[in-house]
């Protein structure tokens, strides 16, 4: 019984660390910056809050390697270039795949933190806040899988 217990505690320290990338004090919001070709703007976009962050794992015997992946919540809006980028990954592959910047923002407008996130792609993209008769706002949810993600600030 105390292993179990043991065991337990053991896998909650795990999962603290594997998320405390994820624990921005001081942070409001956060914007995510796309690397573009040379010549053009960097489309950024901006988020108000970030939901999780994982860093990349590897494989082993009986476990299968995991993509970095980063969550991030965002009001809903008629801009489609997050879906748009999505679909081009999906037909392209990889070479979609971009460097990205990932900064929380105090309320004073101060960086507290940035993340570089490399081969970056909006891998998943769901609508939250939906409610038969509610007044609530409804907002995108966006994970972000990406090679890697580094904290550079």
């Amino acid at each position: 019984m105390l292993f179990c217990g043991v065991a337990a505690a053991l896998c909650l320290a795990v999962a603290a660390r594997a998320n405390s990338l994820g624990r921005v004090p001081g942070a409001s919001r956060y914007t995510l910056v796309v690397a573009a070709p040379p010549g053009q703007r960097s489309p950024t976009y901006l988020f108000r809050k970030l939901i999780s962050i994982h860093a990349a794992t590897k494989g082993s015997a009986n476990r299968r390697a995991k993509q970095a992946t980063v969550k991030l919540l965002m009001h809903l809006n008629s801009d489609k270039s997050l879906y748009a980028w999505h679909l081009v990954v999906i037909a392209h592959g990889s070479s979609a795949r971009v460097p990205a910047t990932l900064q929380a923002i105090s309320k004073s407008g101060t960086v507290v933190a940035a993340y570089h996130l490399t081969s970056a792609w909006p891998s998943k993209l769901q609508i939250e806040g939906f409610k038969q008769r509610g007044t609530e706002a409804m907002y995108l949810a966006v994970t972000f899988a990406a090679a890697s993600i580094s904290r550079v600030k």
